[in-house]
């Protein structure tokens, strides 16, 4: 038992050692392991009006179904101009960005950096896409 008592005392020393000695010495505060979502993440527009993409849901459609924008943050607005909840997603990008909009009225908004490309947005609700809730994205230079 004395062996024991000395072997778990000297266990938790290691362990107490080993939290004392992972203290951050950054200067901002930050411990150098920013991940590369919030690295590039695009700030949301201040307001649906300011949003370069603006989209309303209607029904089991968006008002529009193509948008061509330069490279970079792109900004976004969704609207609820129906009665049905739709949200926001781009084909392969889902998990960067995802609008949702519950009740008639309500905006939600989001940005995303985008490099040149083709894309498609769509609503990703149960049945919505599969009965016409998807457009196209064009990310285009200006100068092309």
């Amino acid at each position: 038992m004395k062996h024991l008592t000395a072997l778990l005392a000297l266990v938790l020393a290691a362990m107490l050692l080993a939290v004392s000695c992972g203290g951050d010495d950054d200067t901002d505060g930050s411990n150098g392991t920013e991940d590369a979502a919030s690295a590039s993440a695009a700030e949301a527009p201040a307001s649906f009006d300011e949003a370069a993409m603006q989209l309303d849901a209607e029904d089991v459609k968006f008002a529009v179904d193509s948008f061509t924008v330069p490279p970079g943050d792109i900004t976004i607005g969704l609207e609820q101009k129906g009665s049905m909840q739709h949200s926001f997603v781009i084909e392969g990008k889902e998990d960067d960005l995802r609008l949702v909009v519950t009740s008639p009225g309500e905006v939600d908004l989001g940005a995303i950096n985008l490099p040149e490309g083709a894309y498609v947005f769509y609503c990703d609700i149960a049945g919505h896409r599969g009965l016409g809730m998807e457009g196209n994205l064009y990310v285009l230079d200006s100068g092309q």
